[in-house]
């Protein structure tokens, strides 16, 4: 009998070192694969929804019942997840100013842009301001007020204020776009930068009292890890918003991805094989296969986070940049380079190079196990 249980033992022992030692598959592995195709519902299929979404906001029913679409759809309807999409809309129309910190190619512009659009229905009460270094005071000329006596006059911040006071019934909203690249105090200027923190606060101009309307909205953006000048802190947050970061969207890469072999498909199936550029066979094959495809995504995802935990989630790199279009195979390592050259940019202590991956390109030659 001992020796029954003895040999049981072992057996249960070696099948319990062959499973326990054996590598991990990566649960990214496979929920980039259930990226191909995308499950998720997009903006063009959401024209109820973004009804819904404006007619909840401005807490009125409007005739045109493609309105929301439209305004989301103006000038182009972005590749983007609705649920994505009303998460910052919500972000802002619950705390009225916001700061989207985003990197380079999440298509941050864009949503915003849209955003602004549902918000205040007309782009006449949409004020747009891009700031660039150096003009600080420039800046608070044209958009608060030059405070020189004979020449003393609004700038175009505080007329879109009075235009607040005189429709109570619209909604206004001001973008201030790279506002990391001058000083926030400085374009406001000390007397409104504190009114922005305590609304008691009294701010006169030529023996007018100016207040912050109730139907204003703002929204400023920042680019995260590179180029700030100011780094904002909680004393900017507290006066503009609190800090909301857009991360890069490995879905939206899929969704564009799926998108594109869906617009090549259709060329070819118009024309014929025979009439197509061999580059666009290419690229059309090259979408179609699923593994390759799923490659590229899982690169994307991983490449991500390992910046995202090595450097800075400031130098990760968005679904909109460049690379999305490099998905045919012999692409591949320019795509890794693409990443490797956009961290070195910035003159890391330690280097990011291709060897960095190398975990990564193991789990593409073992179907998604963890190398270790």
């Amino acid at each position: 009998m001992a020796k029954w249980l003895f040999l049981f033992f072992i057996i249960a022992l070696i099948i319990f070192i062959y499973f326990g030692s054996e590598n991990k598959i990566d649960p990214d592995w496979n929920s980039t694969y259930e990226l191909i195709p995308p499950k998720v519902k997009t903006l063009i299929e959401s024209e109820a929804d973004l009804q819904s979404l404006l007619e909840n906001f401005h807490n009125q029913q409007f005739k045109n019942q493609s309105l929301g679409y439209q305004l989301a759809a103006d000038p182009f309807l972005p590749t983007m997840e609705f649920e994505k999409f009303k998460y910052f809309f919500d972000l802002l129309t619950k705390n009225k100013y916001v700061v989207f910190s985003s990197v380079t190619g999440t298509g941050s512009s864009t949503i915003i842009d849209r955003i602004a659009n549902l918000v205040a229905l007309d782009k006449e009460r949409i004020l747009k301001i891009n700031c660039a270094p150096q003009f600080d005071l420039i800046y608070h000329k044209k958009y608060i007020f030059l405070e020189e006596d004979e020449k003393s006059k609004k700038g175009e911040l505080l007329k879109l204020w009075d235009k607040c006071f005189e429709q109570p019934d619209k909604k206004f909203i001001a973008i201030i776009d790279n506002f990391d690249k001058i000083n926030p105090e400085t374009f406001f200027g000390p007397q409104i930068w504190e009114k922005l923190a305590d609304q008691r606060e009294k701010v006169f101009f030529n023996g007018e009292e100016i207040n912050i309307p109730e139907n204003f909205y703002m929204i400023t953006t920042t680019l995260s890890g590179i180029g700030s000048r100011v780094q904002l802190n909680n004393e900017h947050f507290k006066r503009l918003g609190g800090l909301y970061f857009l991360p890069p969207s490995t879905t939206e890469l899929a969704l564009y991805l799926n998108d594109k072999k869906k617009e090549l498909k259709s060329e070819i199936d118009s024309k014929g094989k025979s009439n197509i550029e061999v580059k666009k066979l290419r690229e059309y094959e090259a979408l179609k296969n699923k593994e390759n495809m799923h490659k590229v995504i899982y690169f994307f995802e991983k490449a991500n986070d390992l910046i995202y935990d090595e450097y800075s989630r400031g130098l990760q790199l968005g679904q909109w940049n460049n690379l999305r279009k490099l998905y045919i195979p012999e692409q591949f390592d320019e795509m890794v380079m693409t990443f490797v050259n956009h961290v070195n940019a910035t003159n890391p202590e330690k280097k990011l190079t291709s060897d960095s991956f190398e975990n990564f390109f193991y789990s593409f030659s073992h179907d998604g196990k963890l190398k270790g």
